[in-house]
């Protein structure tokens, strides 16, 4: 195969999946109640950005969560880290584990690098 049509092959299977489940899930809407597997892989779309070629939404990151045998923590457990705690301020009311989410540290960093930021929020 190449990989245009690996590409093509991968985001079929995610629009399966999207159809089984009702739609992609928001991390924002998401909750620890819901069935989650204890291990497994996520993925994060761009909201507005497509795949060059069509109209579906980009994967913008993939995400692994204890795929170890020896993890205690669960795939949700990792998912809130992104998404954040729920304990912030009333400017940022869900917190955010930002320190353990490489992720967050990754939009952070092109955010400040977008917009000049550097000096106001030096490493």
């Amino acid at each position: 195969m190449t990989r245009r049509a690996d590409l093509d092959r991968f985001y079929d299977l995610l629009d399966d999946l999207a159809r089984r489940v009702g739609g992609p899930r928001k991390l924002k809407e998401c909750t620890g109640y819901m069935d989650w597997p204890d291990r497994g892989v996520y993925f994060f779309l761009a909201p507005g950005e497509t795949r060059a070629s069509t109209d579906q939404s980009r994967v913008t990151r993939v995400g692994t969560h204890a795929v170890s045998a020896g993890s205690s923590t669960t795939l949700w457990d990792r998912l809130k880290q992104h998404y954040g705690t729920g304990s912030g301020s009333s400017n940022h009311p869900h917190g955010g584990a930002h320190r353990a989410s490489v992720y967050r540290k990754r939009v952070g960093e092109a955010i400040i690098e977008k917009y000049g930021l550097r000096e106001d929020y030096p490493d």
